[in-house]
């Protein structure tokens, strides 16, 4: 058994329960520090949307089962890493990290400050190994 499967759960409740999740975490995230907001001046929104539930839900899996997941987050950790295509410095993961966690605790009914410490736990392998790999 995923031993963070209650954390995919809460995800599974935020994106059923607010249509919105993804796009008050970018608010969230983009207001957090101008150097993200910079980042992401040309983005493409809906390349991005389908982008951020993937990357969640790898970085929970890679948590929980690292061998499943250790793929595509090295291949995340390319992308983000000072030779990738949209580089991210190893400081600003920790608005990622607070933005993702105010976002999941407006949008999971069933959140608790005891859950938001699961997701911390369960974010931080792949948050780790990505700064790791700057």
């Amino acid at each position: 058994m995923d031993q963070f499967a209650d954390v995919q759960q809460s995800f599974g409740r935020c994106l059923r329960g607010n249509n919105r999740f993804v796009d008050d975490f970018y608010r969230r995230l983009l207001g957090s520090d101008e150097r993200i907001a910079t980042m992401f001046a040309s983005t493409d929104w809906t390349l991005q949307n389908k982008a951020i539930r993937r990357g969640i839900s790898l970085a929970i899996t890679f948590a929980g089962t690292p061998v499943a997941a250790r793929r595509q987050v090295r291949e995340m950790a390319e992308v983000h890493s000072r030779g990738g295509r949209a580089p991210i410095t190893p400081e600003l993961y920790e608005h990622w990290i607070e933005s993702l966690i105010l976002t999941v605790q407006a949008s999971d009914p069933d959140y608790s400050p005891s859950l938001g410490k699961r997701w911390r736990t369960a974010l931080e392998p792949a948050i780790g190994f990505m700064q790791n790999s700057y």
